[in-house]
C-alpha cells in the first residue's frame, strides 16, 4: 500500500509492504506514524480511518489536495487495487483479470442497491477538473488537432497519405490552443454560450468554452481557447461572463 497528503504524510508517496511475512510488527516512537498506517488502510479499503477522524481532517492541511491511498491485495488467486482520494475525490477498484469485470459488477450494484447506484459518467465538475473536451462545446468542427491537444496523435512526418495531410501541416503551428482557466470570484452561472476572455488591457485573448464552480478547489474552472500570447500559465486575463467582469487565471495544467 501507499499514500500521500494523508495527514501528516506531504506529497511523496509513503509506500510498505505488507505481505512480506504472515505478520508485520510496526515499532517506533509516539508521533513517528505508526497510527497513520492503519488509518490509511482502513480508509483506503473501507473509506473509513482506524481511529475517529473526520473525512476532511484526513487530508494534509498544508498542501490541502491530492490526498490519495492505494492498496493491492488477493484474495485467492485474484489481485485487486483500490484506490481512494480526497480533494478530488477518488473512488476506483481494478480486479486483475477481464473475465472477473462481470462478477465484480454485479457485487458493487448488489451491495449499492440501496443507495440507486447506476452507471454514469463524469459529471460537469469532474469533467472540466480533468480537462475532458466536449464536442459540441470545447470542440468543434472549426478546431485542429493541434489546438485541441490531439497533435501528439498527428505524425505527419510518417501519415503522408492522410487525406487531410497537406492541411494539417499548413496548421500544425496553432494561434491558439486549449487551456485550463480559473476564474476567481463567486460561483459563475451555467454557460450557455461563449465567454469572451480579453488581456487587462481590454485585448481579445479568447474564450471560455465550459465553466463551473469547484468544491474541491474552491474555485471556478474553466476550458479556455486562448491566443498565443494569453496562453502562458500564470498569465492574468479578464472572463466576461454573464455575471459580469471576472479576474481569470490561465493554469498550468488541468486540476486531475
Amino acid at each position: 500500500m501507499r499514500w500521500k497528503n494523508f495527514l501528516s504524510t506531504g506529497n511523496q508517496f509513503t509506500e510498505i509492504q505488507l505481505d512480506r511475512n504472515n505478520t508485520t510488527l510496526i515499532i517506533g516512537e509516539n508521533g513517528s506514524g505508526k497510527s497513520t498506517v492503519l488509518d490509511a488502510l482502513c480508509f483506503g479499503l473501507f473509506g473509513k480511518p482506524f481511529r475517529n477522524i473526520n473525512k476532511p481532517q484526513l487530508l494534509n492541511s498544508v498542501n490541502g489536495s491530492g490526498c490519495l491511498v492505494e492498496v493491492d491485495f488477493k484474495i485467492g488467486t485474484k489481485s485487486f487495487k483500490v484506490i481512494r482520494g480526497i480533494k478530488p475525490n477518488v473512488f476506483e477498484i481494478y480486479v486483475d483479470g477481464a473475465q472477473h469485470g462481470e462478477a465484480l459488477w454485479d457485487v458493487l450494484f448488489t451491495a449499492g442497491r440501496d443507495l440507486d447506484v447506476r452507471a454514469g459518467c463524469p459529471n460537469l465538475i469532474e469533467r472540466i477538473e480533468a480537462g475532458l473536451l466536449s464536442m459540441g462545446s470545447d470542440i468543434m468542427t472549426e478546431h485542429t488537432p493541434f489546438e485541441v491537444g490531439l497533435g501528439k496523435y498527428c505524425d505527419l512526418e510518417t501519415a503522408q497519405t492522410c487525406l487531410g495531410h497537406a492541411a494539417l501541416c499548413l496548421k500544425r503551428h496553432p494561434k491558439r490552443q486549449i487551456r485550463a482557466v480559473a476564474i476567481e470570484g463567486p460561483p459563475v452561472p451555467s454557460i450557455n454560450e461563449r465567454w469572451s476572455m480579453t488581456t487587462l488591457k481590454d485585448q481579445p485573448a479568447g474564450y471560455i468554452s465550459s465553466a463551473t464552480w469547484s468544491p474541491d478547489f474552491e474555485t471556478n474552472v474553466a476550458i479556455g481557447m486562448l491566443e498565443q500570447a494569453c496562453w502562458q500559465p500564470g498569465s492574468r486575463l479578464v472572463a466576461k461572463t454573464p455575471a459580469g467582469e471576472r479576474a481569470a487565471l490561465v493554469k498550468e495544467n488541468f486540476w486531475i
